[in-house]
This record gives C-alpha cells, sequence and structure tokens, in this order.
C-alpha cells in the first residue's frame, strides 16, 4: 500500500533558520550553475569516449550526465523538466562502460522509479534500463576468488580478477544498492560476495585505503573507510544481518580521526564529503567522534561556494557541484526518528541489540510512502541535538536510568513539541517499569492505556480495524498530545531488525502510525527549517513585552514550550522581545501596568474563586487586555472559560472584528484533524468581549497553545501552526497597544 502525498516533509532538519535559508539559496546558485553547464542535452566534455578508462572523457563517459541529473532530481527538479527529460534520454540510450557511469546512472534510475518516464521509439523503458546496469554491473565484479573477488575496477569488462580500488569498488556498490532499490534483485550470494570483499581489505586499525595498503594521505583514508563502512552496511542489511564488528571498526576509526580532517585540506572534498554522508547515513550516525558531521560540512562547504555557484575541490566545477549539492541535500532529508545511545558504561548495548531495527523501519517507510528518497534515521547521544526530528526512540531489555541533565534535556525536547516512543525488547518488564518510573519523574503523570478510539489506531494510514488485534499501547499525556508512549509487549526492534514486515506488520504499520502522529499527517515544514527556535544574537526588537501566563489550581501550562518558540520567534523577526512570567491568579500580582497581556489556556474544567475574578475584572478595567484558548480545542475547558468569563465580566461574546485581523498570512487554516472532525469552520472563529470600548478578551474555542510549538500534531482541534502563531502574535501586540 503507497500513502503517497500524506505530507511534504516528516520531520525539519538541523541548521538554526538563518543558515538553514543560506543553505537553500547556495542550493539554488549551485543548481543555476549546473543547469548552465548543460550542452545538448547532456553534461559531456566530448560527444563520445575517447580517454583513458579512469576519465570522464574515456572509460567513464556519460558518468557526468548522470551524476549532474542525479543531484538536480535529489535538489528538487522536477523529472518533467526540459533539462532532466534530455538528460534521461541520453542516459537511456548511451553505451556506458565505466563503473563509475553506470553505478551514478543506476541511482537516477531508482529516483525515477516512481515516476511514469515515457520511452520514445526505439528506446528502453525505465524497468529495462534498470535491468541492463544491473545485470553490467555484476558482469564488472571481480569473481572467481581470490584478492580481487567482489571488487570493481574502472570498466565493467567481466575481467574476473586483476587490479581494482576501493573508488570504482564503491560505486559498484552503491549502482546495485541502487538497482535493487529499483526492483531489480540482487542474489544473497553476491551480497555476501561484497561483504566479504570490504572486510578482506579492512587495515588492521578499522580502517580502508584507496587500495590494499594506506593511500595518499589523511583525508584519503576518510574517504575510503566511508566507502568501507557505507558497503558494509549495505551488504547487511540485505543479508539480513545483526552487529556488524568490522563495519564498527571503521565507524569507530572515523570518530576517532573525523574530528579537524576538513579544517586544512581541500583536494577532492566535495567527493569526501559525499562518502561521509553516506557512511553516515547507512549507520546513523549523527555525530561522528562529537562532530556533527552534516554541519561541519555545510559549514565549510558554504564559505567555499565561488560567486558563480560552484565549487572547485579537484574533480572540476561541474563534478564538485554535483556533490556538494548532493552532500547538502542528503544532509537536510526528513529524520523519521532518532534513537537514543542511553548508556552510561561504554560496553552496555541494551540499548542497541537490534542494531538495524530503526534502519530497516525508515526503510520500510519510504518504499511505503513513495518517498523520492530514503527517509533518515539517526543514533544520539545525551549531548548530540536531537532536534531533527519529533521522534525519539527508546528501547532496551532490562532496567535503565538516565542521569539528571538527560532527563531534564528529553523533558525540554517534550515541552518543545517532541514525542517519545519506547519499546521493550522482548517485552522486559525491568525495561517497562523504568520508562514508567521515568514518565512519573519528568511528568509527574502515570502511563495509561491509549483507548481504542485514539488519533494513533484511528485515524492514520494504517487504521488498527485490519489488524487481527488492538496492541498494548501505553502513553503518558497532557491532555492535548501524547508526551511518551510505551509499547510494552509487541517488541517493536524485533520485528523491524528481522525485516519481518509481512508475519509483523502491525508492528510497522503501528510505528508509521506514531510517526505520521506526531507530524500531523500534513507537515508542510520545509527540511530546512528548525524544529526549535533560539533567539538569535544579532537581533535587536525595539521594545519588550511583559506577558502573564495566569497560574490557577488546574491544567494551567500543558504546552509551555510554546511560549519559548514564539518569544524567539517574535526576537528573531524583530518584533518584540516577550517576557513571560507564571503570574498566581487572585495573589495580587497581576497589573495592567506591568503585564499588558496576560493569558489563560488550559485543557480541563475549572472555576475561579470571587477573589480571583475580582482581580480579573480590576485588571481588564485597567486597560489590560486578556487571551483565552482551550488547549487542544478542549470542550470541556471552554465550557468552563465561557461561564466563569460571562460571571466575571457580564458581557458577551462576540465574533472579533478587530482590524488586526484583516489580511491574514498566512491565511486562516486548521489542523487536518479539526478539518476532518468538523469542529471548525473556515474562517477565523475568535470571539471578543467588548469592554470599556475596545475589544479587551479574547476566547477561542479552538487551540492556540498547541499550536504555538510550531509543528503540527495529531489530534488536536485548533488552528494549524503558522495561524495559531499569527493570530497569537497580533494579539499581544495589539494589547501591548502596537496594533490598533
Amino acid at each position: 500500500m503507497a500513502v503517497a502525498g500524506i505530507f511534504v516533509a516528516l520531520f525539519p532538519a538541523v541548521s538554526p533558520a538563518d543558515e538553514a535559508s543560506r543553505v537553500g539559496l547556495v542550493l539554488e546558485k549551485a543548481q543555476i550553475y549546473l543547469l548552465s553547464q548543460e550542452r545538448g542535452g547532456n553534461w559531456e566534455v566530448v560527444p563520445s569516449p575517447t580517454g583513458q578508462r579512469w576519465e570522464e572523457s574515456g572509460g567513464q563517459w556519460g558518468g557526468r550526465t548522470a551524476l549532474v541529473t542525479y543531484a538536480l532530481l535529489a535538489n528538487g527538479v522536477s523529472p518533467r523538466d526540459a533539462h532532466i527529460q534530455s538528460a534521461i534520454h541520453f542516459l537511456k540510450g548511451a553505451q556506458l562502460r565505466g563503473v563509475y557511469a553506470i553505478g551514478l546512472r543506476s541511482l537516477v534510475w531508482n529516483l525515477l522509479k516512481h515516476e511514469v518516464i515515457p520511452a520514445r521509439p526505439g528506446e528502453l523503458p525505465l524497468r529495462q534500463c534498470i535491468l541492463r546496469d544491473r545485470d553490467l554491473l555484476l558482469y564488472g565484479m571481480k569473481k572467481g576468488g581470490g584478492g580481487a573477488d567482489g571488487m570493481f575496477d574502472y570498466l565493467a569488462d567481466g575481467t574476473p580478477a586483476g587490479r581494482y580500488d576501493h573508488s570504482a569498488s564503491q560505486y559498484g556498490v552503491l549502482g546495485l544498492w541502487a538497482c535493487e532499490e529499483a526492483g531489480a534483485e540482487i542474489s544473497d550470494t553476491n551480497w555476501l560476495r561484497i561483504g566479504n570483499a570490504w572486510r578482506r581489505d579492512q587495515l588492521s586499525d578499522g580502517a580502508w585505503a584507496y587500495q590494499q595498503v594506506p593511500g595518499n594521505g589523511h583525508l584519503e583514508s576518510v574517504t575510503f573507510t566511508a566507502a568501507g563502512i557505507a558497503s558494509l552496511f549495505i551488504s547487511d542489511d540485505y543479508l539480513q544481518g545483526g552487529f556488524d564488528p568490522e563495519a564498527q571498526r571503521g565507524v569507530q576509526w572515523l570518530s576517532d580521526h573525523f574530528g579537524g580532517v576538513f579544517n586544512s585540506q581541500s583536494d577532492r572534498l566535495c567527493y569526501a564529503l559525499y562518502g561521509v554522508e553516506r557512511a553516515a547515513l547507512a549507520s546513523g550516525m549523527k555525530n561522528f567522534g562529537g562532530v556533527d558531521w552534516y554541519e561541519t560540512g555545510m559549514r565549510r562547504l558554504v564559505g567555499m561556494q565561488r560567486a558563480d555557484g560552484s565549487w572547485d575541490c579537484g574533480d572540476g566545477p561541474v563534478a564538485d557541484t554535483a556533490f556538494a549539492t548532493l552532500f547538502l541535500v542528503r544532509g537536510r532529508q526528513p529524520v523519521v526518528m532518532n534513537k537514543l545511545d542511553y548508556r552510561a558504561d561504554p560496553s552496555d548495548q541494551q540499548w542497541n541489540r537490534r542494531p538495524r531495527d530503526v534502519a530497516h523501519f525508515a526503510h520500510w517507510m519510504s518504499a511505503v510512502i513513495e518517498a523520492k528518497n530514503d527517509l533518515l534515521w539517526q543514533v544520539v547521544t545525551p549531548a548530540a541535538n536531537w532536534n531533527d526530528s519529533r521522534l525519539l526512540y527508546i528501547c532496551g531489555d532490562g532496567p535503565f536510568t538516565l542521569d539528571a541533565a538527560t532527563g531534564a534535556k528529553l523533558k525540554e525536547f517534550v515541552d518543545r513539541g517532541g514525542l517519545v516512543l519506547c519499546s521493550a525488547d522482548g517485552g522486559s518488564a525491568a525495561f517497562c517499569a523504568s520508562v514508567e518510573n521515568l514518565g512519573a519523574r519528568l511528568f509527574g503523570r502515570s502511563f495509561r492505556a491509549l483507548p481504542a478510539d485514539h488519533p494513533i489506531f484511528c485515524d492514520e494510514a494504517f487504521p488498527s480495524a485490519r489488524w487481527r488485534q488492538l496492541p498494548r499501547v501505553l502513553g503518558v499525556s497532557n491532555g492535548d498530545r501524547e508526551l511518551m508512549l510505551l509499547v510494552p509487549d509487541a517488541d517493536l526492534s524485533y520485528a523491524w531488525q528481522t525485516r519481518s514486515d509481512i508475519r509483523r506488520r502491525m508492528q510497522y504499520e503501528l510505528a508509521a502510525d506514531v510517526v505520521l502522529y506526531a507530524s500531523g499527517r500534513e507537515s508542510l515544514a520545509d527540511s530546512n527549517e528548525t524544529a526549535v527556535a533560539a533567539p538569535l544574537p544579532d537581533r535587536h526588537p525595539p521594545r519588550t513585552i511583559r506577558i502573564a501566563r495566569l497560574r490557577y489550581d488546574g491544567a494551567w501550562d500543558p504546552e509551555p514550550g510554546g511560549w519559548e518558540e514564539l518569544a524567539a520567534k517574535m526576537h528573531n523577526d524583530n518584533v518584540a522581545d516577550l517576557q513571560v512570567d507564571a503570574v498566581v491568579l487572585g495573589a495580587g500580582q497581576l497589573n495592567a501596568a506591568k503585564y499588558p497581556v496576560a493569558h489563560l489556556t488550559g485543557n480541563a474544567p475549572f472555576q475561579w474563586t470571587a477573589a480571583q475574578r475580582q482581580e480579573l475584572s480590576h485588571y481588564v478595567a485597567s486597560g489590560g487586555t486578556l487571551i483565552v484558548d482551550a488547549a487542544g480545542g478542549s470542550s470541556d475547558f471552554a465550557a468552563s472559560a465561557k461561564a466563569q468569563l460571562q460571571a466575571t465580566f457580564h458581557s458577551p461574546l462576540i465574533a472579533a472584528d478587530s482590524a488586526m485581523f484583516s489580511r491574514m498570512w498566512p491565511p486562516v487554516r486548521y489542523t487536518l484533524f479539526a478539518r476532518q472532525n468538523n469542529r471548525a469552520a473556515t474562517g477565523l472563529q475568535i470571539q471578543a468581549m467588548r469592554i470599556g470600548g475596545r475589544e479587551a478578551v479574547f476566547f477561542s474555542d479552538e487551540d492556540l497553545s498547541a499550536g504555538l510549538l510550531g509543528q503540527p500534531v495529531d489530534g488536536i482541534i485548533g488552528y494549524d501552526p503558522p495561524t495559531a502563531i499569527a493570530l497569537m502574535e497580533r494579539m499581544i501586540l495589539y494589547g501591548a497597544g502596537g496594533m490598533q
């Protein structure tokens, strides 16, 4: 079943907003440059091969067009673009002999596998092109045993032994991977041959070089160690391998040598970074040796781009610009989930008994939603940035504890809109107890069984009615959304690790539904937007507005992170700085001169005391503006709030008609859940009470508070995040005298 078009991008990526925007401009310039270099329907330097077997004008002729086409497609250029169409027809008909060229062409076919590509008269259909390239690569792979078995030379000429290198070999492996992903099966025998070849050539310290002996320096070792890591993980996954000690030795070597490796060397840097990116994505590593590989490479590439949009690091500006584009694009793809390495003792592996579990799930979900590129996954440590995914996965088969700092970080992650998914390996009761204790410690709430009508079970792509039985899923909620989920019995990791997507399909579909729940099913956030806003030091807003968050006896603060998001956004937009204070209602602290705007929210019934009503009445009469919203769209809170507001102000709620709501941009829009449940009409539904000749109280039956987090989550009856943010900002400015 394909679920294409559910959302544009699941999760935002790692860069701060201003840097991410800069990367977008960098990629746009690179695209313009690459398109400008197209000549006669391709990017070749000569019309037919004339050079040496290793040169793009000789044995690798056609590879430059394949590389550029692959980079442009990965960067979002439509397959229907005239340049791409010409390149596709060229690549279909080109008689390629080089392993680099055929491998890169296979990557193009993989990106086109969900597209309808009409064949010209006499031209092979796409399926036949994929099978042709698979057979060419298999023919070119060294066979017959011996030291070259499973490797590749420059040409796919069928020579059974002789020369080979790890540069050509990595592109042979990458091409075979692309062919299999596009539907052309590769036998287990061949994947085993490939895996054995890379293990055979691994150096004693865990690295790989250009050939069997160390090559021309540290950067080359990084490049080919990355190639070895990626090749081993590729072969392992097709063989359903578990923990691979050789691959992990390679990862450890890369971690030990990664820091600072690109600070001074630039020779073939773009080629090297593309290799590092593939190793990182295959292994799931967010950091190598504590260094964020994407952040480091991105900053270096952004600073090195030339005025015409190109890079030139030794492979020529066209090839290097394509490699740089692939690095920048692939490092910004949606991350389906992060897996937490929570161990305190390096020898404790219970967090990772099934080391390829999330990798296999992400691959499956990519196929289910027909993603153009694979959805990413990552392993994160407590020290890493978790915010490039809204889903954090924790598994294990025994008791565990998180130290105070990691626990505080997890709570902040959840408060800012994240969701934690926990699964007990083998149904471990000790692991479940640890998770339940963690939830109680961090959120002061107990887990309860999700009801059968929960959005995760009923409203996502895979409704539970299609499963043989409803799995037991426990959750901690703030009343608006789930904060933590625990799957105690279904053993998600085992199903994913063993790629049992047929026999244990429920475990895949349940996790996919959790992913979609966490993203609101329709997240329109581009992958270059940050998940968590942070104040930028170079912004200097003209004023500070103090906001009173009204505290009462009840669920007064279900979404504290939303106000941090809003404050950061208004600061970064140079609108205003917000100073947000919790103010106990009825304690004599609410002063309109100090706090021109007060906010009240909740998601449960409540009642004010006479002292609280009197303080609010005086506050509004003194010029204060009160904003009230039902968090999550809670009807119980809304009913209580309306009754209390009426008892306090004795004024009707009428449709708000202030000029501040005119010409809304973005246009008013509701969450998908709200639209599907018919609770929200089109247009603005905010009401107001007119007191003293002004709209002094604003009231919303629909959620604003969860929307302030900036990212959608399912089950919320309210305005979508961009609308919620825009509405709240306008009401704050109105109340503070900045918008009349």
